[in-house]
């Protein structure tokens, strides 16, 4: 059977928690988000951190910037909004967290209980090529870190170096992904029992549905 270490599942409390989200959310021609289905779907990881006073800083890709470079168009202003709203708790948005854009990097302060979502990993140099840097960066800004986001395991990927640099460096399961374990196990088996039928000519498509 198939094991996951669950954010749920780890004491948190007065420890700075680094979740990877997926906050890559729709945005109308007006700048609002039009889908925040992302955002409420990494809601139940964020109250447990919340409730239990750890230290949470959140960090999430927007859209497609260009590597390096700040473009408002892809700020994460309005989801930091969005996701005060939904919480009813204040979100900090610090830009510039990482320094690899030519500046010096922004201190960041977070204290248990304090929400603070970091400016768009994208603007960062070295995002997309698992740069060592960036990864040394972020394993120096938490104690846990967690990966609550899938799209990122499909390109571009947060630093596994980061990972490896932090105390608690193994990956956390999604929260949500842990209670579709179930459903998910009876989908793979029922995926495996089935992959011999793609083998079947395309003629006989009856055979397969």
């Amino acid at each position: 059977m198939l094991h996951f270490n669950r954010l749920t599942d780890q004491a948190v409390s007065g420890k700075r928690v680094f979740i990877r989200v997926d906050f890559n959310v729709p945005l109308g021609p007006d700048g609002q988000i039009t889908d925040d289905t992302r955002i409420r779907a990494s809601l139940p990881g964020i109250q447990y951190c919340i409730q239990n006073k750890a230290a949470l800083l959140l960090a999430s890709h927007l859209g497609r910037p260009t590597e390096g470079q700040c473009e408002e168009a892809f700020s994460l202003t309005p989801v930091a909004v969005r996701l005060q709203s939904l919480l009813g708790k204040p979100v900090r948005l610090v830009k510039n967290w990482a320094g690899t854009q030519g500046t010096t990097a922004q201190a960041v302060h977070v204290q248990p209980g304090e929400i603070v979502l970091l400016e768009n990993c994208r603007f960062n140099v070295g995002e997309k090529s698992n740069a060592s840097d960036l990864a040394q960066r972020i394993a120096s800004l938490c104690d846990i870190y967690c990966n609550d986001a899938l799209a990122p395991h499909i390109g571009p990927r947060p630093p596994p170096t980061a990972r490896r640099n932090t105390p608690l460096w193994r990956a956390q399961a999604l929260c949500w992904l842990a209670s579709w374990m179930p459903w998910g196990r009876r989908c793979l088996r029922h995926v495996v029992l089935w992959w011999p039928l793609w083998r079947v000519p395309r003629c006989l498509p009856s055979l397969v549905f």
